[in-house]
């Protein structure tokens, strides 16, 4: 590194409008003082490096109409970058003062450092994203436990990890950071607010919810030779209870569950048999959310949940007809006797935009799910739930 490099480089890949870009920059600025290289990857609006440093950056680097793809622009800002430190940062993020001392941190000891990142939601309230004090790769195999935009790591890291997996649209820095651990880098947890992050609900993470799983169970298998078992109940969980109360991601979620459960299943052996061993798995490959143990059997009370295009929505219950019921926003639908033993209600949904739910309603006794058929917008599926023996489970 050359005598009188920036203390660390701040990439930004951009491909918001100028007003919501050059406020931003001024942001940035403003919390890091001048010994920072800000390097924009991206529209630029006009920005040259001359601009940058009349904003008050030490040193500045824009290339404009190279990026493919976001983690691709970010390799073409980690491959620019002379600081000795360095980092990335969307337009939602903001580095805090901390964040300075920090890189001079990485920068001196080679280390990644890491520390926490204040959430704000649309709502007004704040949350800590919850990073542990320290990481190794089995804490890895869990779950991505480092906020990006509170993360720098030292330059000499790109010639040792190398570069940003471009075939990965959300996952890549989660897979970095693996491949950091597995190269020898290590990780100094740092007891500070690095970096302050806006969620939005129009955010990539969120907009693409569905892509987010399918980026982790391929890092998992990549890394770990299988993906974690609960990857696909954290996808069955969000649909229930959404990443920051989004309904947006309720919808990306159930609306993709039926082709990502089926591109799972065809890719990796482990996700067929973890997806087929449970019953509230299998119907989400159906598109259908609802709370039932993993044989099927359903509780009292239990929430249905069911994708945008769904038409209607046929359920067997194995329970006398009398005992079983589906409460909606249109009112009580009683279920009729399909067979001796075995209750059969249809629901189909009024809502358009958005999930519809509904509730099965056990009175007494118990009661198993045995059968599931959607109609969808684009054409029927049906599916019998069969304790995990085979998928998929098509008539």
């Amino acid at each position: 590194m050359k005598d009188g490099a920036p203390r660390v480089s701040i990439i930004v890949p951009s491909i918001e409008p100028a007003d919501v870009l050059k406020p931003h920059l001024r942001a940035v600025r403003e919390r890091t003082g001048r010994a920072c290289e800000l390097i924009l990857v991206g529209q630029a609006h006009g920005l040259t490096d001359q601009g940058l440093c009349e904003l008050g950056f030490s040193h500045g680097k824009v290339i404009e109409g190279q990026d493919r793809s976001h983690p691709h622009a970010i390799n073409l800002g980690m491959m620019a970058a002379t600081g000795r430190a360095l980092l990335w940062m969307n337009t939602d993020d903001l580095p805090t003062p901390a964040m300075m001392e920090a890189a001079e941190l990485a920068g001196d000891r080679q280390v990644f450092v890491y520390g926490e990142a204040q959430r704000h939601h649309s709502d007004g309230s704040t949350s800590l994203y919850g990073v542990p004090g320290s990481v190794d790769l089995e804490t890895m195999a869990v779950w991505c436990p480092i906020a990006q935009p509170a993360c720098v790591m030292p330059a000499s890291a790109v010639m040792k990890v190398g570069l940003l997996d471009t075939a990965l649209d959300l996952g890549f820095d989660y897979e970095y950071w693996i491949r950091a651990l597995k190269a020898g880098m290590r990780f100094q947890h740092v007891d500070n607010v690095l970096a302050e992050v806006t969620i939005r609900p129009e955010a990539k993470s969120f907009r693409d919810r569905a892509t987010v799983f399918v980026d982790e169970a391929e890092i998992q298998r990549r890394h770990y030779g299988r993906e974690r078992p609960n990857i696909y109940e954290a996808f069955w969980s969000e649909c229930s209870r959404p990443a920051f109360g989004y309904e947006s991601v309720r919808r990306v979620l159930l609306d993709s569950a039926r082709d990502v459960f089926r591109y799972e299943s065809q890719r990796s052996p482990t996700a067929r048999r973890l997806i087929g061993s449970d019953a509230r798995l299998q119907l989400m490959a159906q598109g259908l959310k609802t709370e039932v143990d993993a044989n099927a059997f359903l509780p009292s009370s239990s929430q249905i949940w069911v994708g945008t295009k769904a038409k209607s929505v046929t359920l067997w219950v194995d329970a006398d007809a009398e005992n079983v019921a589906l409460m909606t926003d249109e009112g009580v639908i009683e279920a009729r006797e399909a067979r001796s033993g075995a209750a059969r209600v249809t629901w189909r949904p009024e809502r358009r935009g958005s999930p519809a739910n509904a509730r099965i309603l056990i009175a007494q006794g118990t009661a198993r799910l045995s059968a599931v058929a959607i109609e969808w917008s684009e054409g029927p599926a049906t599916a019998k739930v069969r304790n995990g023996r085979r998928y998929p489970w098509t008539n």
